[in-house]
């Protein structure tokens, strides 16, 4: 797993305003289309959110991480985990701008911030 890159409060303001008034749908689904959404089995994200759906509080550990990362259940995973970081799709991102955030733990986010950022300084 590469590591991600430090973005500053600035640069997911300047990102966040970007999703919400400046990139058009076809153009952010392109940039969608060219990153590798796959997890990177990092762990992050079965271990510091919680999942109301199988009791996990944040910060624990998911009992369904296996120790390579992977979900145990992968086929009957609740809809929420099946869909991060749901970056898929701009209505829900734009609205949902706090998704960003992840960007400083998420190697998905992170990547797709730090692409964002760069199209943003080119508009």
């Amino acid at each position: 797993m590469s590591a991600l890159v430090k973005l500053s409060g600035d640069d997911l303001e300047r990102v966040r305003s970007f999703v919400k008034h400046g990139i058009e749908k076809d153009a952010y689904d392109e940039i969608i289309s060219r990153l590798d959404l796959r997890c990177r089995m990092c762990g992050v994200c079965c271990t510091r959110y919680s999942i109301k759906q199988l009791n996990k509080p944040a910060w624990v550990r998911c009992k369904y991480q296996g120790a390579d990362n992977l979900c145990t259940i992968q086929s009957t995973k609740p809809e929420v985990c099946q869909m991060f970081p749901r970056v898929h799709d701009l209505g829900y991102v734009a609205t949902h701008s706090t998704i960003f955030n992840k960007a400083k733990v998420c190697p998905i986010v992170n990547e797709l911030v730090v692409v964002l950022l760069d199209a943003s300084k080119h508009e």
